[in-house]
């Protein structure tokens, strides 16, 4: 890779950097916007890419990105992080999972409307973008999440459809043995149409491998399971 340009900014190797991206806008010019953390190696390698806070009542995923991206140093680094800590400001910014009541004409899942439509609804914008800029290039996603304000999680999404089981199946398996810490892994495949959307599933029908990180709940920040998100993360980076 010669050059790694996120949203506009090109980073050098061996560089860390944080800027903020419009992603979408609303109906009268108004930018939306995400805070994008990168990191360039200094080491040619793959490229990770973190999201967080697709649903936002979801904060564990937040601060696992943040403490990852605050702690490596990218002159020891092979290869890249794209990240986005927050990836759906509309919900987060009114503390909603899904697209908030004030914007009640859309009342849209972040994570099922995946890969977006640039001209579709602003949640399908935001996530067009998100794919355009952070995940289609990408070689691996980890896609953070939890319990959310009404219940407390602490297992991996790490299977989609037979078609994307026979296509990354064994890779993503060997993402969750990385991540490893005793947290159990949900063994279905699904089938449910509306399923279909889902972050993992468009990226395994590309041949990008991608599980579901799921710690915490609640409604707040739990140190110890934050630690098992932070430390599950740098075994997938270490390999």
């Amino acid at each position: 890779m010669i050059t790694l340009n996120v949203y506009g900014k090109t980073l050098e190797r061996g560089e860390k950097r944080s800027h903020w991206a419009m992603v979408a806008s609303y109906p009268d010019g108004s930018p939306i916007g995400v805070w994008v953390r990168a990191a360039r190696g200094a080491g040619e390698g793959p490229t990770l890419t973190l999201l967080g806070a697709q649903h936002g009542d979801e904060y564990s995923g937040i601060e696992i990105i943040n403490r990852i991206m605050d702690r490596v140093d990218p002159e020891n680094l092979t290869g890249n992080i794209l990240s986005a800590p927050v990836s759906n400001p509309l919900a987060f910014n009114t503390g909603y999972r899904i697209t908030p009541p004030s914007i009640g004409y859309e009342n849209l899942n972040m994570n099922r409307v995946w890969p977006g439509n640039p001209k579709g609804l602003l949640t399908e914008r935001i996530v067009a973008s998100l794919w355009e800029e952070l995940v289609e290039g990408c070689d691996t996603v980890l896609d953070m999440h939890e319990g959310g304000k009404t219940f407390m999680a602490r297992y991996i999404h790490a299977r989609g459809t037979e078609e994307t089981e026979r296509v990354v199946g064994e890779k993503n398996k060997q993402l969750y043995r990385w991540f490893g810490q005793g947290v159990p892994v949900l063994g279905e495949v699904r089938t449910q149409s509306y399923m279909m959307g889902s972050l993992n599933i468009q990226t395994g029908i590309r041949d990008i491998p991608c599980i579901g990180v799921e710690v915490g709940g609640g409604g707040r920040l739990w140190e110890d399971l934050v630690s098992v998100g932070v430390q599950g993360v740098w075994n997938i980076m270490i390999g």
